[in-house]
């Protein structure tokens, strides 16, 4: 996995600042958020520099989790009491590029190579506010001897529907979104899906997406998240993103919107990273990597309108020019809301 230069290791930006200034830009459709600055940078933690951070994830405790694919490490870290982030712990883990919290409180960790990715299920424990242990409760590997699931995987989800504990993936091996189960037994997968057609864990075809059609050529996946109310969002390399719902029992998937495209207009990306849904505002916030921007979408009265062919975002910051400085971005990836906090928003 190649680095890319930056130097911002992960910036934090706090959400409420950028909502006071859109407010007074109501006049016009579409606002650029012009006076917002990033509320801290986070580059050493407790004499430990972050190399290359790739992975974002916080638990309901305010544990900020963060895969450093140049360390080969995954750090635990919190802001104490005294405004200062401070390092709880860490455990070895190569190729992190995905991390997600379960209803159960485990960390689901997606990895890029190992050597062609793996899925594992980790249990933290702490001691003293310190992390104590980092226990694999599941794992399963993309690839071995045997048969081959995913390759080089990219985006990590996961999903509670009828108790059933789901891990999604983007599989850039058979350009599918996959659906895992996690049993006692472990984690299996139960079904997969493109843009068209939904197959079993064999790749035998079981059914149609409904409102599918074909993406041509099939593009690899960056990204993949759930937005709180069931459905789930994929980042394509192509720049488009899709909504789709799924049926775990049924094995069924409806595409809801497909939209964007490759530019630099608005509503338009190149090689979007990353997205995250803010449940307290209802937006809907997309890394819009090479454009160095992050955009800003009204989720269910755009997004998740079928009215709307093309949805417009209500603000966007970013300058277009990549860099630290204030209303610039450096190739945004991944970003997490933190909704209990008034809708803090990480990137890195």
């Amino acid at each position: 996995m190649k680095r890319r230069k930056s130097s911002v290791s992960i910036s934090m930006i706090a959400m409420a600042m950028v909502m006071a200034m859109v407010v007074a830009l109501t006049n016009t459709q579409h606002a650029y958020a012009l006076n917002y600055r990033a509320e801290e940078f986070i580059r050493e933690v407790d004499g430990t520099t972050l190399g290359f951070p790739f992975a974002l994830a916080m638990d309901d405790e305010g544990r900020l989790i963060v895969g450093d694919t140049m360390a080969q490490k995954v750090y635990v870290m919190k802001k104490g009491d005294d405004g200062n982030w401070h390092l709880l712990g860490s455990f070895d883990r190569r190729s992190v590029v995905d991390l997600s919290f379960d209803r159960h409180g485990r960390l689901a960790v997606l990895t890029h190579v190992h050597p062609e990715g793996a899925i594992y299920l980790y249990q933290l424990s702490y001691d003293d506010g310190r992390l104590a242990s980092a226990d694999i409760v599941y794992s399963i590997q993309g690839s071995t001897p045997e048969r081959t699931l995913f390759m080089f995987p990219h985006g990590l989800t996961t999903l509670t529907q009828d108790e059933h504990d789901l891990i999604i993936i983007g599989d850039n091996l058979g350009k599918k979104v996959q659906v895992y189960e996690v049993t006692d037994a472990g984690i299996g997968l139960a079904f997969q899906f493109n843009n068209v057609e939904v197959y079993d864990a064999n790749g035998s075809k079981i059914g149609d997406v409904v409102n599918g059609y074909p993406i041509t050529p099939w593009p690899s996946i960056h990204e993949v998240k759930a937005d709180g109310s069931g459905r789930i969002t994929v980042v394509y390399k192509n720049s488009l993103i899709g909504i789709y719902s799924i049926n775990f029992e049924s094995r069924s998937v409806e595409l809801i919107k497909l939209f964007g495209g490759a530019g630099a207009d608005l509503g338009k990306f190149n090689e979007p990273r990353g997205v995250a849904h803010d449940q307290n505002r209802d937006y809907l916030i997309v890394s819009d990597n090479l454009n160095h921007r992050l955009q800003v979408f009204n989720y269910s009265s755009e997004v998740l309108n079928p009215d709307v062919a093309n949805p417009m975002p209500v603000f966007y910051f970013g300058s277009g020019v990549a860099g630290d400085g204030e209303r610039q971005l450096n190739t945004p990836r991944k970003i997490i809301v933190r909704d209990d906090k008034g809708s803090e928003l990480y990137s890195h």
